[in-house]
């Protein structure tokens, strides 16, 4: 073949190719540009652009007026739920979070988890004006989604808009670091294909999508892996800025918002699948086979020294083999146990939470102690609930009472939180009609010199009935 007719082969094999992309890309460009002349923007957000702006409620009809409806990429991550666009004299509150807030675990979440408690108990004082309010929890979110979805729920008018968000920071990280942060991302490749609206309406038609990503990438991203000091930083300095930028969306809205902090079951036991700690304990240390070898040994006489109820030598032997690997969070566990078994409950109770803390799974310390710096700098409202959980335990010390897990609370616990919450509706309602009654906040009290001597006797004896409990 000469070389002119290979030219023309190959020219001719050119067109071809040009001819069928036309064909196969054709129709697609012209849907695409039909979408976009008559504007259609088909409800959907995938988890990728969750990250960066979310999409949970689309138009739709509800109690035959126009509103609002829970979009269906997200059901099987939220509740399904609907409000009317022209809230009216409605009470609309709107509480957003993780599954503690969803109220993963419990058998009807949408008439059983607190926000849903509260908001029945609240129609009793708000003078007959309704009250509504919108479970706004995903399972598995946690801060990095959480603001885009508040810039979402400020736009829908909430009266009061109550976050809880601290117990899948850790989860949320590996995703948010596969997702967003590496140069050559997954989210960078497909927030391309979301600018397409056809893609976007091929995502609303297949509905189901975004829970089966979130499971696909739950362990593509390795939900259990360990967090080392200088990735937990990060995963601080991220939480603080997320709660940040809620505080400043609210103001912007003009919105009364009111941060909570997340409680945690400190006797969750490590060793069962109830725990995000199972099968976190790993030896970090680089220690030496000998220092190993000791540390086992030390663990099985802790044991055998427990199980006869010698739980003083059980914690020194649990102590010893902590101090060749401080890492290993199972032993700070142990430690707590023994603890109570001696009655040293503040210890234990210490002891506890430094399992979480090292853990670095679930909810730590820290998460806490920046929500109550943040409110306190930024004048925030502030319900504490992991203090009140507490104050509301034996020796301090959260447990199965409250909690069916070592994170979300069971029907008791929903119950109890749900009632203190509604004690605490001063301060979450702010002027509103029915929110003058209780004033008192745990670990902190209003001025009485602003209440009558009435609602100051008040004050005092739900403080007190705190503190006995």
């Amino acid at each position: 073949m000469t070389g002119r007719r290979r030219r023309r082969v190959s020219a001719v094999r050119l067109r071809a190719l040009a001819y069928v992309l036309l064909l196969a890309i054709g129709p697609l460009a012209i849907f695409e540009a039909g979408l976009r002349v008559f504007d259609v923007r088909p409800p959907w957000s995938s988890l990728f652009g969750a990250f960066f702006e979310t999409r949970l409620f689309v138009p739709g009809i509800v109690d035959g007026e126009p509103g609002f409806r829970t979009n269906p990429a997200y059901l099987g991550v939220f509740q399904d739920m609907g409000f009317r666009a022209d809230k009216g004299r409605r009470f609309r509150i709107m509480v957003a979070g993780g599954s503690f807030v969803h109220g993963w675990a419990l058998p009807n979440p949408s008439f059983q988890a607190f926000p849903a408690q509260l908001g029945r108990r609240l129609e009793t004082v708000m003078e007959g004006r309704p009250v509504e309010v919108l479970n706004c929890g995903g399972l598995g979110w946690g801060s990095s989604r959480i603001a885009p979805l508040v810039r979402e729920l400020v736009r829908h008018q909430p009266d009061v808009l109550l976050v809880f968000a601290a117990n899948n920071e850790f989860w949320e990280s590996s995703l948010y670091h596969a997702l967003v942060e590496r140069p050559v991302s997954a989210a960078a490749a497909v927030r391309r294909l979301e600018s397409s609206r056809t893609f976007a309406l091929l995502g609303f038609l297949l509905s189901g999508v975004n829970s089966r990503w979130i499971g696909f990438w739950s362990d593509w991203t390795g939900r259990n892996t360990h967090t080392d000091d200088r990735e937990y930083a990060a995963i601080l300095d991220r939480y603080r800025r997320n709660l940040g930028d809620i505080v400043a969306e609210a103001r912007r809205a003009r919105v009364r918002l009111v941060l909570g902090t997340v409680p945690a079951n400190l006797k969750c036991d490590p060793d069962t699948a109830d725990s995000s700690c199972l099968g976190a304990a790993r030896h970090g240390c680089g220690c030496s086979r000998p220092a190993l070898a000791r540390f086992d040994a030390l663990v099985a006489d802790a044991g055998a020294a427990y199980a006869r109820r010698d739980f003083g030598t059980a914690l020194a032997r649990f102590r010893d083999a902590g101090a060749i690997d401080p890492g290993y969070s199972w032993v700070y566990y142990q430690e707590g146990r023994c603890l109570e078994g001696l009655g040293r409950w503040d210890e234990a109770k210490e002891a506890y939470w430094r399992h979480l803390d090292v853990c670095r799974r679930i909810v730590v310390r820290d998460f806490s102690a920046v929500v109550r710096e943040l409110a306190a700098r930024e004048g925030v409202p502030l319900v504490d609930a992991a203090r009140f959980l507490e104050s509301a335990s034996p020796h301090g010390i959260p447990g199965y009472d409250w909690f069916a897990d070592d994170a979300h609370l069971n029907l008791r616990g929903q119950r109890k939180l749900a009632g203190w919450l509604f004690e605490q509706r001063g301060r979450l309602l702010g002027g509103a009609p029915g929110s003058q009654n209780t004033v008192y906040m745990y670990g902190r009290e209003l001025d009485p010199t602003t209440m009558s001597s009435a609602a100051s006797s008040r004050m005092t004896a739900t403080g007190r009935s705190h503190q006995a409990r």
